[in-house]
Parts: C-alpha cells; sequence; structure tokens
C-alpha cells in the first residue's frame, strides 16, 4: 500500500512539473546588491547559501564556478568563462552581464535577466528544471551562438527582446513561451517537439522573426498571437509547420508582421483637464495617433495627432477642452500604408456639473462673476480659481445650505484666458465649470 502510494506522489508531482510549464512562470523578486558574501571576485565558487553581487560599472573577472547559490548584478560586468552546475543569476533592472563564453545550464539552473544580458558562446539548457527569463518587456538577452533546450523540464521564457544565431528545441516539452509584445529574433530555428513555442499573455501578439532557416520536424504552436516573420531570403524545411502561427513572408521585421494593436488605454479626471494615456506593441516611427472625443458616444472628433516614435511604445494627450459632465474617448491609430484601428471607449464623468453655473460666461476682467450651486446638504465648503494647467489662482471658504446657493467673485487683476472654477465638498465631492476671462 506504501508503495502505491509514493508511486501515485510521484506521478502528481511529475505531472504537476509539466503542467507548470504551460505557462509563463513567474520569476523570483528583485533583490539589492549588499550584504551577503560580499562582491564577486576572480575565481569565485558560489556554493549553496552563498551570496555574491556586483554593483561597479565596467569591471571584469574570471572563473566563476557556481554550484547552487546566487550571483546578483546591479551595475555593469564581464565574466570571461563560468562553469554552471546548478544556482541563480540575476540581472536586475538598468545592469549589463556579458559572458565571453559559452555555457551549459546542468540542471536547477536559473537566469533572471531584467537588464542586458549577453552570452557570446552556445549555451545548453539540459537535465531537469532550467529556466532563462528575459523578464521585463525592456531587457534583452542576446546569445551569439547557438541555444539548445534539451530537457523537457527547461524553458525560455521572453517578456522582451531575445536574439540568438540558432534554437534547437529538442527536449519533449514546452522550450520558449512567449508574451504581451515580446520578440524572439533568430538565425535559424529547428524545432523537434510537437507544440514547443508557447504564448501566455494578455491578447497582444508576440513576434518570432527568423531571417535563415527554420527545419520543423514538427509543428511550432498551437496560438494564433504568435506571429512569425520569415525575412526575403528565409527557408522553411521539414514536414512541420508553424501551426496556428500567423506567417507573414518576405518580413523585414517583427514590426510589419505584428498587428496594430493599442493596449492600456486609459483616461485620468485632473479636474481641470483629461489626460489620455495608452501603448502600442507595433511602432516603425511612421504610425500616427489621432486622440478622440465625444460628447454622445457615438459622433467624435480629433483633439490632439501623435506622431509614433521608434523605440516608444507609450504616448499621451491632453483634452483641455471640458465642457460635460460625461465625455467619451478612444484612440484611432493609422499606420504608413493607411490602415486604421480604434481603441476601445472609455467613459469620463468630468465633474462640470450643471449644478455649478456661472454667469456672465465670459467675462470681462476685473468684474464680477456670479455662481450659482445646487446643494444636497448643508455644510462648509471651498471654492477655488485655477487656470488651465492647474496652477491655483485663489481660493476661499464658502458656507452651502441645501438647496440653491449663490455667491460672487471679483475677478480683479485675473489676467485673460480659460480658467476652472472649483467647488469641493468633503460629502458630496467635486464639481467643476469653465469660465473665460477676456479683456475690457
Amino acid at each position: 500500500m506504501k508503495f502505491f502510494y509514493a508511486a501515485f506522489i510521484c506521478i502528481v508531482l511529475l505531472v504537476a512539473s509539466q503542467f507548470s510549464f504551460s505557462q509563463c512562470l513567474t520569476a523570483p523578486a528583485s533583490g539589492t546588491c549588499s550584504g551577503g558574501n560580499g562582491a564577486i571576485a576572480n575565481n569565485t565558487n558560489i556554493n549553496p547559501g552563498n551570496t555574491y553581487w556586483y554593483s561597479a560599472s565596467g569591471g571584469t573577472i574570471a572563473n566563476v564556478n557556481l554550484n547552487g547559490g546566487t550571483l546578483r548584478i546591479c551595475g555593469s560586468l564581464t565574466i570571461t568563462n563560468i562553469n554552471y552546475n546548478s544556482g541563480s543569476i540575476f540581472i536586475e533592472n538598468g545592469a549589463s552581464l556579458t559572458i565571453n563564453a559559452g555555457m551549459n545550464m546542468n540542471g536547477n539552473s536559473s537566469i533572471i535577466n531584467r537588464g542586458s544580458l549577453t552570452i557570446n558562446g552556445n549555451v545548453a539548457l539540459q537535465n531537469i528544471n532550467n529556466v532563462l527569463w528575459n523578464d521585463f518587456t525592456t531587457s534583452i538577452l542576446t546569445i551569439n551562438g547557438t541555444v539548445a533546450v534539451n530537457s523537457a523540464t527547461s524553458i525560455i521564457i521572453n517578456r522582451g527582446t531575445f536574439k540568438a544565431t540558432s534554437l534547437i528545441i529538442q527536449g519533449g516539452g514546452t522550450a520558449l513561451c512567449m508574451q504581451d509584445f515580446s520578440t524572439t529574433n533568430l538565425v535559424n530555428l529547428a524545432n523537434n517537439t510537437l507544440n514547443s513555442i508557447i504564448y501566455s499573455g494578455t491578447g497582444s501578439p508576440a513576434c518570432l522573426g527568423i531571417t535563415g532557416s527554420a527545419q520543423l520536424n514538427t509543428n511550432v504552436t498551437l496560438s494564433n498571437k504568435i506571429f512569425v516573420c520569415m525575412a526575403v531570403g528565409a527557408t522553411k524545411t521539414g514536414p512541420g509547420t508553424f501551426g496556428g502561427a500567423v506567417v507573414t513572408m518576405n518580413c523585414t521585421s517583427c514590426n510589419v508582421a505584428l498587428p496594430l494593436n493599442i493596449t492600456g488605454f486609459t483616461a485620468t479626471n485632473n479636474g481641470n483637464n483629461i489626460k489620455l494615456t495608452w501603448a502600442s506593441g507595433k511602432i516603425t516611427g511612421s504610425e500616427f495617433f489621432n486622440a478622440e472625443e465625444s460628447d454622445d458616444g457615438i459622433n467624435f472628433h480629433s483633439i490632439e495627432v501623435v506622431n509614433s516614435e521608434l523605440n516608444q511604445s507609450v504616448y499621451t494627450a491632453i483634452d483641455n477642452n471640458i465642457n460635460n459632465n460625461i465625455q467619451y474617448y478612444r484612440i484611432k491609430e493609422t499606420d504608413q500604408s493607411g490602415k486604421s484601428i480604434y481603441s476601445n471607449i472609455i467613459i469620463v464623468k468630468t465633474g462640470f456639473d450643471q449644478n455649478l453655473s456661472i454667469y456672465p460666461n465670459p467675462v470681462t476682467n476685473n468684474n464680477q462673476v456670479t455662481i450659482l450651486f445646487t446643494s444636497t446638504k448643508t455644510e462648509n465648503a471651498s471654492l477655488s480659481l485655477m487656470d488651465i494647467s492647474g496652477k491655483l489662482i485663489e481660493t476661499k471658504n464658502i458656507a452651502l445650505i441645501t438647496g440653491k446657493n449663490k455667491t460672487g467673485w471679483n475677478l480683479k487683476n485675473i489676467p485673460s484666458g480659460i480658467y476652472i472654477l472649483k467647488i469641493q465638498s468633503t460629502t458630496q465631492g467635486n464639481f467643476y465649470n469653465r469660465i473665460s476671462v477676456v479683456n475690457d
């Protein structure tokens, strides 16, 4: 009975181990380069329980033996040769590590790259449980050599830009997991494992670029969120296919293969304006965006045109013309061919409520305006005047009664321009309206 129970547990653990690689695993947390066993130097043995680090800039060390401990890089370092038996290497955000030698990840080994990692030589993920994370969207992993994934429990997880001369997949499991907008650029691909490349993102595609040859002895992926860019002159051999992937032939770069895609669209109400923020995963520098507004959610007009910039993915626009309590926003992206897509529509409650009105409006400077406000409670509130940038010009306290309220404000020495009037109530919230001041 004990034998069967033990066998059952082993089977469960084995299945769980295989299943865990069906998604991109979460990398271990970041850390600091301090404490532990101190800064790494030449001829260092990093054994289980050891933590060494490097935080300087531009150094070179030799003869690193990683035997189960941790090496953390927070500066820029070159290692001339490394013996990697097991353990972890962290390259933190903004840091860089160059390894001028090939290496084998020999089991229970992990590299977490959040900055820049360059390996000038061949890399093999062999034996069990090796994970190579390219962990941030800004992370760059460059392997000037052949990468071989030789075990079913070893995997490369790419969330940024991964470049290699060749990738050989022959381990029998998931070898490469790609997330939103990640790019994997290869000269050559040899795939010997069915559906070895998976997508694990939120809906925005990833790209696999090949400039040399793709030897496909079996199908590569089930996902239609992986876009393949086969460069001019690239060849495909073998009985397999790219599976569910979307393939673009004679493709110049992953920017061409990836579809237009607007993500992360948000609108922030700053009281005196609405700030729009969005991201695009396909940028060549020739696209442009129209930030559009509508008062009814049907008829939109452009409030700002934003040109794309190469290597920039996040963009903003400001709407300074708030006139309604409810306003609608969307982003239109147009590429160099004239193809356009739209984002989802965002509804913003501006606070410009009919409960707050001003007259006369416009008003000549050095004159008084009358402010009408309908309150649901009797309480004290503040009345503020701000310019269009949000800079406070004047403020005063007012006493509100339940129902209609009327107060005056002398705009003495107020320059001509557009201003925002704000009533701030602790129980009812904030209310805004716009006032235009003109010269006498």
